[in-house]
């Protein structure tokens, strides 16, 4: 018999972080298409199949892009679920552009409190 501490625990084994790549390229610029193919491929597409998330977050453009094969808009896509190949994703802001600036920093605010709904949904 689990204790409540024990089973929270558990549940936060629910949720994790995963990145498009896995290093950052020289001198901080964005990672080309190939690069984060090979990142894709190799790691990220086998973490997914292992863990099947209900939802996975895109925090940024590179991400969203990437993952999402398609090129849009950060302003368009924030706090939007979008469905891609069968799987849910919900699409903000990069913390670093969040730091930088207040308006997205209060948007992804935004995006977050309904990401607290949509587990919560999930969850229930």
């Amino acid at each position: 018999m689990y204790t409540d501490d024990k089973q929270r625990r558990l549940k936060s084994l629910d949720r994790g972080i995963q990145r498009c790549r896995k290093c950052r390229p020289p001198k901080n610029r964005n990672p080309r298409p190939e690069e984060l193919c090979i990142c894709t491929d190799t790691w990220l597409q086998a973490q997914t199949a292992i863990l099947k998330p209900r939802l996975i977050v895109l925090l940024g453009k590179v991400a969203a892009t990437h993952v999402l094969a398609r090129q849009a808009s950060l302003t368009d896509l924030h706090g939007k679920v979008v469905t891609y190949q069968t799987q849910q994703y919900l699409v903000t802001y990069h913390p670093a552009a969040a730091m930088r600036f207040p308006r997205i920093h209060g948007n992804m605010n935004r995006d977050f409190a309904k990401l607290r709904r949509i587990m919560a949904e999930l969850e229930g």
